[in-house]
């Protein structure tokens, strides 16, 4: 074997290790052009000579550069006469992953404006509800020590207004003003370390939280009556965005389409085979070797879901694991058997704020909440004694979603 096709080898193998096989293919396809060329020949019917060069490569909008995307047209390409099978743009937003698809047929010619839109949309949800942001509404509000009106935009003052709803029909499982706890707690955007806080620590966090504190109204915005209060949104802001990307989406005239933000989803008609798209439940585990394993598929044509767990951001301290899922009414980590809560509804919003409410309240008070709400159902994946994984399902959970359980 020639010299460099050893190092290139022993490099690759280097690669898997480090990025894992996923991380590897992704590196190929920026590293190396040919990788796209079938996909991209076969979706446009355009021939290209010869390997994708370098220059070719950086001609694609960033979206293909950065991520790992089925399908894209050069920037010049946008205007053309050609209809895709399907598309699919990834990026980052708010912290983590999006991907929006496309099944077709998809006109070339209108994608341009529609990415824009995309980008735009979130770019706008960011400045106004990621607490990560200095300069954000939000970030803006929460260092505030006014308790008058706070101008808000309309669009966060909803958020916050469909936030205190939440609380308030959960009584108060779920709370959007546990900043200061989260931070506490080392979970929070400016949170520093991360242990397990004392007691004192605990009550003195708490006296600036509390749903019931805060007001939010379309005419004056937002107002707090404790100087100290700030928000955390991260239980509904994907959701909300997700919600606003498929009105993008719907306003354009789609009928077939997936977007996700963190594993929030939204889908409308048939995958790009035709069928309802199918959603992986994720096996509730901390085993790093096991991230890919399903649980379970939901199949929908139309509707949200959202799964909360305690496998995706915790810590571990003398043999228990704190999750970042924090009972509002105790201030404290939930320590209980659920593990995970996926619920399917029409808004993602609303599924992203109850999946973290249901995992608060636990299967039996949860279950039972839900039941309450008929366009609303929810599994419990709850732990037994030995590990063991148990589904616990609302009345019509398997109905509505033709769930398949992969274990």
């Amino acid at each position: 074997m020639p010299g460099n096709m050893v190092i290139r080898t022993l490099i690759s193998l280097a690669l898997v290790l480090v990025l894992g096989v996923g991380g590897f293919f992704r590196w190929q396809q920026v590293e190396h052009p040919v990788f796209v060329q079938k996909p991209f020949e076969k979706a446009t019917g355009i021939q290209l000579a010869g390997k994708l060069t370098r220059r070719e490569l950086n001609k694609l909008p960033h979206t293909f550069r950065d991520s790992w995307v089925d399908v894209e047209l050069p920037l010049d390409r946008w205007d053309a006469d050609i209809t895709l099978s399907h598309l699919s743009m990834w990026g980052e937003t708010m912290g983590t992953a999006y991907s929006v698809t496309l099944s077709g047929p998809v006109a070339a010619s209108r994608l341009g404006a529609v990415v824009q839109s995309i980008e735009n949309q979130l770019t706008e949800i960011s400045r106004q509800m990621s607490t990560w942001e200095p300069d954000s509404e939000i970030s803006r509000f929460n260092h505030s020590d006014s308790t008058g009106p706070f101008q808000a935009s309309k669009e966060f003052t909803a958020v916050v207004r469909r936030a205190l709803e939440l609380s308030d029909s959960t009584d108060g499982a779920f709370d959007p003003t546990l900043q200061p706890l989260l931070n506490l707690w080392g979970f929070g955007s400016e949170g520093e370390d991360q242990k397990v806080p004392s007691n004192d620590e605990i009550i003195a966090a708490q006296t600036h939280v509390g749903w019931r504190k805060v007001a939010a109204d379309d005419s004056s915005g937002l107002r707090k009556n404790s100087p100290g209060l700030s928000l955390d949104l991260g239980a509904m802001a994907k959701g909300y965005g997700v919600d606003a990307l498929a009105g993008i989406l719907d306003e354009a005239g789609y009928e077939n389409w997936f977007v996700e933000i963190g594993g929030e989803v939204v889908v409308k008609g048939f995958n790009p085979d035709g069928v309802p798209w199918r959603i992986g439940i994720q096996y509730p585990t901390t085993n790093p070797m096991e991230t890919g394993r399903l649980q379970g598929i939901v199949n929908l044509t139309r509707g949200a879901t959202a799964t909360s767990g305690d496998y995706r951001n915790y810590r571990v301290q003398d043999g228990v694991l704190y999750s970042h899922i924090l009972d509002p009414r105790s201030g404290r980590a939930v320590l209980s058997d659920t593990a995970s809560v996926t619920v399917v509804a029409p808004s993602c919003m609303d599924a992203d704020g109850m999946a973290t409410a249901l995992f608060v309240m636990g299967a039996e008070e949860g279950l039972a909440w839900v039941e309450g709400r008929p366009e609303v159902e929810a599994m419990f994946l709850v732990r037994g004694d030995g590990g063991e994984i148990f589904e616990k399902f609302s009345s019509g959970f398997v109905a509505s979603t033709g769930y398949i359980s992969e274990q």
